[in-house]
């Protein structure tokens, strides 16, 4: 991710907060965006698409770990074309929303 995504990834992490119950504080925003900057914004936001449906890890706030895995998968999975691609916050929210 670089610098001009924050504000989108802020969005995401505010996004997780409320389905997960979860304050999102400064200091988590800046580790989180620190320990993904390998990944893209569009990376990060399929992949807590895929954390969120997550049958076994996906009652809990997403770690980065499970993002950066979740990564792999989406990577694999978009080779073939068949997951829609998140393009903005707002779909990974109403994605997410839609899941409740």
């Amino acid at each position: 991710m670089k610098d001009i995504d924050k504000v989108k990834f802020q969005e995401i992490m505010l996004g997780c907060g409320e389905i997960y119950n979860r304050e999102i504080t400064k200091p988590l925003l800046s580790i989180y965006f620190s320990a993904l900057n390998d990944l893209s914004i569009e990376q990060v936001i399929a992949s807590v698409g895929v954390h969120i449906k997550d049958t076994k890890h996906g009652s809990f706030f997403p770690k980065p770990c499970d993002i950066i895995r979740n990564s792999s998968k989406v990577n694999l999975i978009n080779k073939d074309d068949s997951v829609k691609k998140l393009q903005s916050p707002e779909d990974a929210i109403k994605e997410m929303s839609n899941l409740l």
